[in-house]
């Protein structure tokens, strides 16, 4: 229950800690992650408190919890879903290399990583006498002549079976 009394920053640095303690690496194989039920319950309450105080939060920091939920396997739509305005407004605000780790993570649970919709902005609303002139009758040409393929021969050739 100490998770509201930890400041911003050193909420990141205990669960970037948690993630990378639960990370093993084996000599020539790939690195797995063994998770215990608790590090599901903490990471949960740290999420609930960053999405009701995600205004006030730092973006670098919204950055390093993504890739932490990442690093751990966590898969957490709600969290994604509601720092994914932020993030996309702040990104200017983040390193090229902290702005992977946040675009890996959302590829990663293949969640979007874009703004919210803002609606019909392409709709036209044609007025009442944009089209009152009629248009042009096209003129007569004369008879059309069509190109017909002509054979290169009079007849037809007949070909002896020899």
């Amino acid at each position: 229950r100490r998770v509201n009394e930890l400041t911003d920053e050193a909420l990141m640095n205990l669960l970037w800690s948690v993630a990378r303690a639960r990370r093993h690496v084996h000599a020539g194989d790939h690195q797995t992650v063994h998770m215990e039920a608790n590090d599901e319950f903490l990471f949960r309450l740290a999420s609930n408190r960053i999405i009701e105080t995600s205004e006030k939060v730092d973006v670098r920091h919204l950055a390093d919890l993504i890739h932490t939920h990442a690093e751990i396997g966590i898969k957490n739509e709600k969290l994604f879903k509601a720092l994914c305005p932020r993030l996309c407004a702040k990104q200017k605000d983040l390193r090229e290399d902290v702005m992977g780790k946040v675009i890996k993570a959302y590829t990663r649970f293949m969640i979007p990583l874009r703004e919210e919709a803002q609606g019909f902005r392409t709709m036209a609303i044609v007025q009442k006498g944009d089209f009152i002139r009629p248009s042009e009758k096209p003129r007569f040409k004369g008879k059309r002549t069509y190109d017909h393929p002509q054979s290169l021969y009079p007849k037809t050739q007949v070909h002896t079976r020899g």
